[in-house]
């Protein structure tokens, strides 16, 4: 009878996710040293026999990341900009939330209808409900709005797939593409997806 140990089986590491607070004047170098930091991390996971499915980056809410008042197309600009660079470095970008609030300006919705349009590697969401406020009924509109205009748009429909309506989740969670800034930047949680062990009787 064999003594041999069975080896552990390591849970997938769904992702490991930063945080960061970008602007329009220093994005590049705070983008740059927050990868470095994620690819160090996914590569002492992997040194450990663990399988790293995605390294991600979020944003802080899109209406800070692009500021108020910016022209749409400007603000699309800037959008595809950080788009290129997630595809150059290997990461996917999460820029938050496109609305926290109820009377968050809904111009940012049409921003991103365009973005989740013509963007395939950036995610975003809204919040549809917290406390106290409860449930955000315009933010509902303005997310089906949203929702049908990007299937319409975007290349077979996909943009959608890259977007979220979230309800009570907390600011730190790092799956995706539900994730908001903490107010604490500069944090890198990791996800796990653990399999059950079966069971023989």
């Amino acid at each position: 009878m064999s003594t041999t140990p069975t080896p552990a089986i390591r849970p997938k590491v769904r992702a490991i996710t930063g945080f960061a607070n970008l602007n329009s004047d220093t994005w590049e170098g705070v983008l740059s040293s927050s990868i470095d930091v994620l690819c160090k991390a996914q590569a002492e996971f992997e040194s450990s026999g663990y399988d790293v499915a995605e390294v991600r980056l979020t944003s802080q809410s899109v209406a800070q990341l692009i500021g108020g008042g910016v022209p749409e197309d400007q603000a699309l600009t800037y959008l595809k900009n950080l788009d290129d660079l997630s595809v150059q470095e290997n990461f996917i970008l999460n820029v938050g939330p496109a609305m926290l609030h109820d009377v968050d300006d809904p111009v940012i919705m049409r921003v991103m209808q365009q973005a989740l349009s013509t963007l395939q590697h950036t995610e975003a969401s809204v919040i549809i409900a917290d406390t106290p406020d409860g449930i955000h009924w315009k933010t509902i509109r303005y997310t089906a709005d949203l929702v049908q205009y990007v299937s319409e748009h975007s290349p077979q429909s996909l943009g959608n797939l890259n977007f979220a309506a979230m309800a009570m989740v907390s600011p730190t969670r790092p799956s995706s593409p539900v994730r908001i800034t903490p107010k604490r930047a500069n944090s890198f949680p990791s996800a796990l997806t653990a399999r059950t062990p079966s069971m023989k009787f």
